[in-house]
């Protein structure tokens, strides 16, 4: 059975889930995750600044080596 999906854009500008910071020229060091989609939940992006990635994620997993 397939599941209908809405997608919505919220904002017009990438900002830290954490620090509320917004992303200048390309994010290309931030680090984006999808969360929720179980019971119920809706699917969301959480972003996070180089900083605050760090902080709170560790290392991304190409800086592990």
């Amino acid at each position: 059975m397939r599941q209908d999906t809405e997608a919505r854009t919220i904002a017009d500008e990438v900002r830290c889930t954490e620090c509320d910071t917004p992303a200048r020229g390309p994010a290309t060091s931030w680090r984006a995750y999808l969360t929720g989609g179980f019971d119920g939940e809706p699917v969301e992006v959480v972003v996070y600044c180089p900083a605050c990635a760090l902080r709170e994620l560790g290392p991304a997993p190409a800086q592990l080596s």
